[in-house]
């Protein structure tokens, strides 16, 4: 089999999920930072919740759903590719699949503080 064979989309889609954590990770840490200087922090949206952590929790949200559906997506593309394609294709997408595990994992785990950490200190 040729390497023209594959397309660089399917590599691609093997970090295409960490992107995303990446992105959200910019997002929330400049979220953080514009909230903590404009006092959003200090802003009560329901009790025990303020504009800082709201805003915090959606972009969390959205991350989560924004990594699941990528995720979804790269095991349905696996799940395609198990008949008639190069053993290479199949590979990638399969990995593809599991690092979008993985990042889904990665960003539960550095995200979640949100619901509990002070925002500003």
């Amino acid at each position: 089999m040729s390497t023209a064979a594959i397309r660089p989309r399917s590599v691609l889609l093997t970090v295409w999920g960490f992107v995303i954590w990446a992105i959200a990770f910019a997002a929330l840490y400049s979220v953080l930072s514009i909230g903590c200087r404009f006092g959003w922090e200090a802003v009560a949206v329901m009790p025990g919740v303020t504009l800082q952590r709201a805003v915090l929790i959606l972009l969390f949200a959205l991350s989560l759903l924004a990594n699941l559906i990528f995720a979804i997506g790269a095991r349905r593309l696996a799940l395609t590719m198990q008949n008639n394609n190069p053993t290479t294709k199949r590979f990638l997408h399969s990995v593809a699949f599991w690092s979008a595990i993985a990042a889904l994992a990665a960003t539960t785990l550095t995200f979640l503080p949100v619901f509990a950490l002070s925002a500003c200190v």
